[in-house]
Order: C-alpha cells, then sequence, then structure tokens
C-alpha cells in the first residue's frame, strides 16, 4: 500500500508537471496570436496611409501637377509598398508558428489528460486495496468473534 501511495505522489508530481508545460504552451500561442494581430493592425494602418496618399494625389492632380512632389509621393507610397510586403510576410510566419504552437498545446494536452487519468487509475487501485484489506480486517475480527463463542469465552 506504500508503494501505491508512491506511484500517486509521483504521477501527480507528473501530471503538475504537465499542467505547467500546458500552461506555457497557452501562453506561447498568446504570444504569438498578439504578435500576428499587431502585424495585422500595421497593414491596416499602412493600407490607410497608401489610400490618404492616393487621396492627395487626386486632389493635387486638380490642379498643377508638381513633379517634384509627385516624385515625394512615388518614393513615399514605395516605402509604404515595402513594409506592408514585410508585415505580409511576418504575418505568414507567425501563422505557421501559430500552427506548429498549437500542435504543441494539442500534444501537451494529451499528455496531461493521459497523467490525470493514470492518477485516477492510481487511487482506484488503492482504493480497491483499502477495501480488501479493510474486508479482511473485518473477516478476521467476525471470525474472531465466532470462535470466542464458540468457546464460551463471549459472555
Amino acid at each position: 500500500m506504500a508503494d501505491q501511495r508512491k506511484k500517486i505522489k509521483q504521477i501527480d508530481t507528473l501530471r503538475k508537471v504537465r499542467v505547467i508545460k500546458e500552461n506555457q504552451k497557452k501562453n506561447n500561442l498568446a504570444v504569438s496570436l498578439q504578435q500576428k494581430q499587431v502585424y495585422l493592425d500595421q497593414l491596416k494602418y499602412l493600407d490607410g496611409l497608401k489610400n490618404q496618399a492616393y487621396e492627395n494625389i487626386k486632389e493635387d492632380q486638380l490642379g498643377e501637377i508638381d513633379l517634384n512632389q509627385m516624385m515625394k509621393y512615388q518614393m513615399y507610397l514605395r516605402q509604404v509598398q515595402i513594409k506592408s510586403i514585410m508585415a505580409n510576410a511576418t504575418v505568414k510566419d507567425i501563422e505557421v508558428e501559430i500552427v506548429k504552437r498549437r500542435q504543441e498545446l494539442i500534444k501537451a494536452n494529451q499528455n496531461k489528460v493521459v497523467a490525470e487519468k493514470l492518477l485516477e487509475k492510481q487511487k482506484e487501485i488503492l482504493k480497491d486495496e483499502m477495501n480488501k484489506l479493510e474486508n479482511k480486517t473485518l473477516d478476521e475480527i467476525g471470525s474472531m468473534i465466532v470462535q470466542n463463542k464458540s468457546t464460551g469465552e463471549l459472555k
């Protein structure tokens, strides 16, 4: 029975470790999702800048066309486009990382569930052993009472 209790302690410790690992995986996934959202927000902002620049160009074209101003707009739009391309590439990389971290979280969760089931099974085994021991003790007490009655020692 002491061995069984020792096994339960070991399995409970293993379960606690697996819960901690699962929580770490959840946190890692949350960080990746937050990073993705930051870059998506950056893309929205860059699209807004690009649209604003195109509106400014349209307004400037209503009057005289200033070539220097158009060159500045062109350079500005190139920089915005480069930043958008880089942000899109980063979002794709983060999406790959998210898939990987989700898989890790699923595996960590499965490991935790296995440890919990093993712990429950060991507790059931200990409970059965304790019930058997209790029944054996009660049987011994009952047989001692019957023996004492038959020998006349009990009044």
